[in-house]
């Protein structure tokens, strides 16, 4: 008999030890779900093109003619500057003279196209703004950045503070289903963009980093084009310490709005420090005095010191964002516009496939726990833990009705004394009142009697 409950504790501790090891490694498990929203949160677009191709060059040759290279000196208009440039100089070489040339602040002054020349129109579909011209309101607002060797322009629109929200009604309502607004660009700067990259994002993000997806779009020359973009959404949540994953919530901790903007701060500053010069790839204010890169990067010392800068700053961000969104670009079509248009145009579709949601959990969690620790307890040692807990709860619970009816007869009690009290107290005044009315009679009735003279 010692035997079989000797047996029976050591496999009750193994399994017991063996499930509290496996709970407090803290392991977790991904669940993924599609859903269909009912309202779609109208998301940033960021347009970017190279710095040869960003820069208004009927400026550059009316405005500017002093800066122009020596080798396209003999242009008599802007479309020769530009060809002559275009040829002569390329992205890299382009990038690199303007380094030499100008700082941030003075190349976008001067030369680079603005997005009050670039957008002429923003038109949406939903009744209450399709009346309305959402740039002059500022309904929308489109803000420039360097981002070198591009230029970027990132359109956010939304309602006075707050995102600017739509349904399914408000989408249904486009001339084309599902359309969300349409992006006019003038075509006589646009037919210098060779390609164009596209970036969706959350209202008030830019897609710094790696970790937002891009879709490069070709434009041929000289014909209005009309793009048909959508998005594909994706929210990724994770759960912070102890658990594996290990998220941290940058935005809270460090005033950010994603972990790759603490990544870029790192590198901007650092490197503004070090070299007074922007990173390469980094969004930088068009308002910075910084210069460009370009002429150190080719340098040893600069390509180690950055590398150490960039291993720094990689520390910072060690953890994962523990809530993410990713919207992804899809390049659902094309299609010519009117060949005398002046206009090309992006429109900027709602999402056609369900959002991918994807959260982690516990992989043991405290219900499971609880559960798994009174089955093994019950069929090991035949002690029923829910049997017990059912009788510990009651108990207390008798106890408490117990103790409150205790309460209540001491009320009582103490209320009836009072009572009782209050009663005495009241007689004992009386008396005294009594009292005193006997002794005024007595002294009234001793003052009436004459006095006797002996």
């Amino acid at each position: 008999m010692k035997c079989v409950q000797v047996f029976s504790l050591i496999g009750c501790s193994y399994q017991l030890i063996s499930l509290f090891v496996n709970f407090f490694r803290f392991d977790v498990i991904s669940v993924i779900e599609f859903t269909f929203p009912e309202e779609i949160i109208v998301p940033d677009v960021t347009l970017c093109t190279e710095l040869v191709h960003s820069v208004n060059y009927e400026t550059f040759y009316l405005n500017h003619s002093s800066l122009i290279p020596s080798n396209c000196s003999h242009v008599n208009n802007s479309n020769q500057l530009r060809h002559c440039i275009q040829s002569n100089f390329g992205t890299v070489r382009f990038a690199s003279w303007i380094g030499e040339n100008f700082n941030v602040k003075t190349f976008y002054s001067k030369l680079a196209i603005k997005p009050e020349q670039l957008f002429t129109n923003i038109s949406f579909a939903r009744k209450s703004l399709s009346q309305s011209n959402v740039l002059k309101e500022g309904i929308c607002t489109i803000t420039p950045y360097i981002r070198d060797p591009l230029l970027c322009y990132t359109i956010n629109c939304k309602n006075r503070t707050n995102h600017l929200i739509l349904n399914q009604n408000d989408l249904k309502e486009a001339p084309n289903l599902g359309a969300i607004y349409l992006l006019l660009i003038n075509q006589s700067f646009f037919n210098q963009w060779n390609k164009t990259s596209i970036y969706f994002t959350q209202p008030g993000i830019l897609p710094r980093g790696f970790e937002f997806s891009q879709k490069l779009l070709d434009s041929k020359p000289f014909e209005p084009i009309l793009f048909f973009v959508s998005y594909l959404r994706i929210y990724v949540k994770l759960r912070p310490f102890p658990y594996q994953s290990n998220c941290l919530n940058y935005s809270k901790l460090y005033g950010v709005s994603h972990r790759n903007e603490r990544f870029e701060n790192c590198l901007n500053d650092e490197t503004s420090k070090k070299f007074e010069s922007i990173t390469y790839s980094t969004f930088i204010d068009v308002q910075s005095n910084l210069s460009f890169s370009n002429h150190l990067r080719s340098k040893l010392t600069f390509k180690q010191e950055f590398t150490k800068i960039e291993a720094e700053c990689a520390t910072r961000i060690i953890h994962p964002e523990c809530v993410s969104n990713y919207l992804i670009p899809i390049n659902v079509g094309r299609e010519l516009f009117n060949r005398k248009s002046n206009y090309s145009g992006f429109v900027i579709m709602a999402p056609s496939y369900p959002d991918l949601r994807k959260k982690t959990k516990p992989r043991i969690s405290y219900e499971d726990l609880f559960i798994s620790s009174g089955s093994i307890l019950s069929f090991w040692l035949g002690f029923n833990i829910l049997h017990h807990v059912g009788q510990f709860l009651s108990t207390e619970k008798s106890s408490g009705k117990i103790e409150n009816n205790l309460k209540k007869s001491k009320f009582r009690a103490k209320i009836g004394r009072r009572k009782k009290l209050s009663g005495k107290w009241i007689n004992h005044r009386l008396d005294q009142q009594c009292n005193l009315k006997d002794q005024e009679k007595f002294r009234a009735l001793r003052s009436s009697i004459p006095k006797l003279n002996c």
